[in-house]
């Protein structure tokens, strides 16, 4: 069994911050890397990856082995 091909990474910054109730903020994210992105379904995800420190790149984990369904 060969190991899927990796995921694209994208570095991308906030663009805007709007309240939307009380408790409630709409995040608006930008950047050069989303050109070209396009979605192919309502399935797929994002999994977004936070600096520990403003001004710096996150940290992302380093990839496994492939998993199989059990």
């Amino acid at each position: 069994m060969t190991n899927p091909p990796p995921l694209p990474l994208r570095l991308i910054g906030v663009t805007g911050v709007r309240p939307v109730t009380p408790r409630m903020v709409r995040v608006t994210f930008g950047g050069p890397d989303l050109g070209g992105l396009s979605l192919a379904g309502p399935d797929q995800r994002v999994k977004p990856f936070f600096p520990r420190r403003p001004g710096t790149e996150p940290v992302l984990p380093a990839p496994g082995p492939a998993r199989t369904a059990t």
